[in-house]
């Protein structure tokens, strides 16, 4: 009781010295100075990046929000070392207390124009693709990677690719009091055991894979290829989480906050297990494989045209999502051999090996009939081609004409 009755007070007292003498002092100030709050999304790596990435990247362009002056605040980051490259490029207060007083001022100011909600509305296509990254590594920090990587048994000339599935496990232990939520968001785990025929693939064109992740259910094999690196149960660091993200060739994961990091380094996304099949990523170089569909009373394939004609994540505008147990409908987990395919495709595309005319008809088919409600949508991230070859008819409940063959 005594704790609530000092929080009510706090709360109180923080509205009390914002409305004055904060909020007039802000309207004195801004014909000199237009002053903008905002808290910054902390507890998960996703909406920092992102969130944050987007801001950063409108005032990169030049409009009105290159003229603003920027309090941002936030406290207990998902990662720290990302946290440290954004102070460099905005003012971040870095407190326990001036979040809570952000909280607390919260149902105010954001009916002002002084907030700054530092949105991200998941049809950025436009942005990410008219602008360059903003942040970077100091030479320390290269010095520090690039040592950290020869300590993994990775050379200067050596490439690599990480690859991460999104599991339960980061959520229920960094997050416990987060469980009902993390219950709603189950259908986008994925299991990283299929990511390993890519991993293998990989490593038999002389890379290194490099299993990501802060917090997994259990490590990989031992008896696997000595280049497939287990970091994250090995040698993870929160610096290194970063850099091997920023540095790698490009980044095969899944649908998962993780993807914001090489994203906003310019790294390109190979995206398996992803959902929902109305929706797509942001880079014009990433490449997606949606998760098939299928019916959850006798697990037969249902055609993405059909589902969508029922309703089925129609007009999706992002990856928020809601599915019930009681829904006729459900996700299929993308196969290894899909995965293995997706792969082959990105370093298709890395080495400038352009799909057929065949699979190219068929991604803008996918894109014209599944993404065109979005704004821009033919900026961002195509279908992977194999995947479209050879699920054609699973997909548009047709054939096309096309090879379905993996090439």
């Amino acid at each position: 009781m005594t704790r609530a009755f000092a929080g009510y007070v706090f709360h109180g007292l923080a509205i009390a010295l914002f409305v004055f003498p904060i909020l007039p002092l802000l309207y004195l100030l801004e014909p000199l100075v237009k002053v903008r709050i905002g808290i910054l999304y902390t507890r998960r790596i996703g909406h920092l990046a992102f969130n944050t990435d987007a801001l950063l990247r409108r005032i990169q362009k030049g409009g009105p929000e290159s003229r603003n002056f920027y309090i941002l605040v936030g406290c207990d980051p998902s990662s720290r070392q990302l946290l440290r490259m954004l102070k460099r490029h905005i003012r971040i207060l870095y407190s326990r207390w001036a979040t809570r007083l952000g909280f607390a001022w919260r149902p105010v100011l954001s009916q002002t124009r002084f907030w700054e909600p530092l949105h991200w509305e998941g049809t950025e296509f436009k942005l990410i693709n008219s602008t360059r990254p903003t942040l970077a590594f100091t030479e320390d920090e290269e010095l520090k990677g690039t040592k950290k990587l020869a300590d993994m048994g990775i050379g200067s000339d050596d490439w690599f690719v990480c690859f991460h599935a999104r599991e339960s496990t980061y959520l229920q232990q960094k997050y416990p009091d987060s469980h009902k939520h993390s219950q709603m968001i189950e259908y986008k785990n994925c299991d990283i055991a299929n990511y390993l025929k890519a991993a293998e693939y990989i490593v038999s064109l002389g890379g290194f894979a490099i299993r990501m992740g802060a917090i997994v259910k259990e490590p990989l094999p031992r008896c696997l290829n000595p280049r497939i690196i287990d970091y994250s149960t090995t040698c993870r660091s929160d610096f290194m989480d970063i850099y091997l993200a920023a540095k790698c060739r490009f980044f095969l994961g899944a649908s998962s906050g993780m993807n914001s990091v090489p994203t906003i380094f310019g790294v390109p996304n190979a995206v398996a297990n992803h959902i929902p099949h109305t929706h797509t990523h942001y880079d014009r170089r990433d490449l997606v494989i949606p998760r098939l569909i299928e019916r959850r009373s006798d697990q037969m394939l249902v055609s993405f045209r059909e589902a969508t004609d029922a309703g089925f994540q129609a007009g999706s505008q992002g990856s928020k999502v809601l599915i019930t147990d009681d829904h006729p409908f459900r996700w299929r987990e993308s196969s290894p051999n899909d995965i293995l395919d997706l792969c082959k495709d990105m370093l298709d595309a890395l080495e400038n090996r352009a799909p057929s005319s065949e699979q190219q008809f068929l991604q803008e088919y996918y894109a014209q009939t599944f993404f065109s409600h979005l704004p821009d949508y033919q900026l961002g991230a195509k279908v992977a081609p194999r995947f479209l070859a050879k699920h054609q008819e699973a997909i548009f409940s047709i054939n096309l004409g096309t090879k379905s063959a993996s090439q």
